[in-house]
């Protein structure tokens, strides 16, 4: 919602109170929200000038091991694009369009590989995921 736009307070809490009454345990089996009541969590909008939301770089990690990275951007007016690398920074041909996303330059890898280290820790597969806005890495999930 924007600033100068009035909310209407009965649509938002009837979206809340659809959003709460879902399962994601049934929905999708993901076991993270099994035994995780649902909440509503209220956190700063993240916007990137050009784009419709933040950039996401997801790192799979398996055993605890980053294996290989993917970068999403969602320009304004286009199709969402995705890149896939190595650990090492190097392209794969894995979920890539025509023009895959870079690497943002402005991260530095080896952050991004020790959080996601620390994070997947003792787990058989993680898949951590970061949003990037301001040139800044926030864990998303």
């Amino acid at each position: 919602m924007r600033a100068r736009d009035r909310p209407d307070c009965t649509a938002i809490t009837a979206q809340l109170d659809a959003w709460l009454a879902r399962s994601m345990w049934r929905e999708r089996m993901e076991w993270g929200y099994r035994d995780l009541p649902p909440r509503v969590i209220a956190e700063p909008l993240l916007r990137i000038p050009g784009h419709r939301r933040p950039h996401e770089i997801c790192v799979y990690c398996f055993g605890g091991v980053p294996q290989y990275i993917k970068v999403n951007t969602f320009p304004h007016g286009a199709e969402t694009v995705s890149g896939c690398f190595d650990i090492a920074l190097r392209q794969l041909a894995l979920y890539a369009k025509p023009s895959p996303a870079p690497f943002p330059a402005e991260m530095d890898p080896a952050r991004l590989f020790d959080a996601a280290r620390r994070l997947s820790a003792g787990l058989v597969y993680l898949r951590v995921d970061f949003l990037v806005a301001e040139g800044a890495p926030g864990c998303a999930n």
